[in-house]
């Protein structure tokens, strides 16, 4: 009778495991209604193994709060738990958000308020996983997924991404056939970022030793079955560790409750004595000191733009090291203290000195102005970093503005590109997507830049050595800054006798 019991028992356990498996698979995933505050939670799903993508249909109910922080993103991928980072010192929650990672762990999104109510969302894999993440405040519906439909090879279009390098990946990526494509714009997969460090990617080819066929910042249809892309990419001279992650503006020049968004005494005393030291031929002041002795003692800044370029690129060059005053690795991890706002402000003050050794060029549409973008463009192509200075308009009466650019390039349609390190757009290069850009005309005779409605007056350099005379200890190389001063009067004849000459050769 025993022996009888037990295999009954064991019988219904095998059977009861069974049922268990069997309606797991169609159990879709669904938040509790409301969920909680402060809450995090994950749900997985799988489908049929054969599916190339799933389509996931969320009820009209699904609502979470509205998020106002538009900062607010989950982990690229899932390499490390997202409910570790949203724990994070690092995590501002301000509102309720919704997660969609796809079959390859990639996060495809991240909606708040009713993104989801009713839609229907594709991720490729036979898998996704959802996570919901709370504040402490405002709990509503959440999410409740009512259909997850398979598509199989027949129903998307399949791309494979090769980087070129042997370190890196490639990438093979589904999509829905009828919609349209948006490219990776980096290398990364779950054991973190692929992206080539010093490595732009400016666009695709259809071969490996192709040229650029489809830019970065385009959509192709999903019409295909399978297509194999080559990342294109261009060498970049400043890495995005080298650069500073907050804003020109002067919401971030506030220490301690004070704006210091100006020149203070001190800073102001360091450039007085080293601009006469520099420009002091005799009694007369210098112009340029003339202009900081009559705004003393605070000297507002319209931005100070030209300080984080120099600084930034001075820092790289190992010509000051920024980095010592807080015992940072990088520019990134240091803070606006009383100490970087020093450097900031000294070299930002400075460019009434250095101005006069930079190359420029006033009047558009001409040969001088042509030729300094071409002796610009191919000064940044050999690898050097440019400090660059434009004027909207075509004199000195608008915005002026400085970067720095650090990578350049020849697109397919000739146009010649810098990749520009921008203060205004810092993430659009700490995050390594280098999408700040200005365009050169083929033929070199205007430069345009889309955060600019013109371009006008320009002058630039890539002799970060002049910076030596304006020393932030106030010890000036007076020598040194007369010798390169020289130099720049004797180049600038040479290009002005050539000028003349090439102009009567016409």
């Amino acid at each position: 009778m025993k022996k009888i019991l037990s295999v009954l028992m064991c019988m219904t356990l095998i059977l009861s495991c069974f049922i268990m498996t069997s309606s797991a698979e169609d159990i879709l995933p669904e938040s509790e209604h409301n969920y909680q505050d402060n809450f995090y939670g994950e749900w997985y799903y799988e489908g049929d193994k054969e599916a190339k993508g799933l389509l996931i249909t969320f009820s009209y109910d699904t609502y979470v709060e509205f998020s106002f922080n538009t900062d607010v993103i989950f982990p690229a991928y899932k390499e490390i738990t997202v409910a570790d980072v949203v724990n994070s010192s690092y995590w501002d929650k301000r509102g309720d958000f919704i997660g969609i990672y796809d079959g390859y762990g990639e996060l495809i999104g991240t909606y708040d308020g009713y993104a989801l109510a009713g839609k229907t969302v594709f991720v490729g894999g036979n898998n996704f996983t959802i996570v919901l993440s709370s504040d402490e405040e405002y709990n509503y519906y959440g999410f409740k997924v009512t259909d997850v439909t398979p598509c199989y090879s027949e129903d998307v279009s399949e791309i494979t991404y090769v980087s070129g390098f042997e370190k890196t990946g490639d990438i093979t990526k589904a999509y829905l056939k009828g919609t349209d494509i948006e490219l990776i714009k980096e290398f990364e997969n779950s054991a973190g970022s692929l992206n080539p460090e010093l490595h732009a990617l400016t666009g695709w080819a259809t071969e490996a030793e192709g040229d650029i066929v489809i830019s970065t910042d385009v959509t192709i249809p999903a019409v295909f079955d399978t297509l194999t892309l080559y990342a294109k990419w261009v060498k970049v001279a400043l890495s995005p560790e080298e650069v500073f992650p907050f804003r020109n503006s002067s919401g971030y020049f506030v220490i301690d409750g004070e704006d210091r968004y100006v020149m203070n005494k001190e800073d102001f005393r360091r450039l007085q004595i080293n601009l006469y030291k520099t420009f002091g031929p005799g009694p007369l002041p210098n112009p340029a000191l003339s202009i900081v002795l009559a705004t003393y003692p605070y000297w507002p800044w319209q931005g100070s733009c030209y300080g984080i370029a120099a600084v930034t690129a001075l820092d790289h060059y190992g010509i000051i090291d920024v980095k010592a005053t807080q015992n940072a690795e990088n520019l990134i991890d240091m803070e606006l203290n009383e100490d970087l706002l020093s450097y900031i402000n000294y070299y930002q003050a400075v460019v009434a000195g250095s101005f006069l050794i930079e190359d420029k060029a006033f009047i558009t549409n001409n040969f001088a102005y042509t030729r300094c973008l071409y002796n610009m463009f191919n000064s940044v192509k050999d690898g050097n970093i440019v400090i660059f200075t434009f004027y909207e308009g075509p004199a000195f009466t608008t915005f002026g503005h400085t970067v720095l650019f650090t990578g350049a390039y020849t697109d397919e349609n000739g146009n010649h590109v810098l990749i520009a390190y921008d203060c205004n757009y810092p993430m659009n290069y700490y995050e390594g997507e280098y999408s700040t850009r200005f365009i050169i005309e083929p033929d070199f005779s205007d430069i345009h830049y889309e955060n600019a409605d013109s371009i006008g007056a320009i002058n630039w350099t890539d002799d970060f050595s002049q910076f030596k005379a304006f020393d932030i200890d106030g010890n000036t190389d007076t020598l040194a800054w007369y010798k390169a001063l020289f130099n720049h009067f004797f180049e600038m004849i040479s290009r002005f006798v050539n000028l003349i000459l090439n102009g009567l050769m016409k």
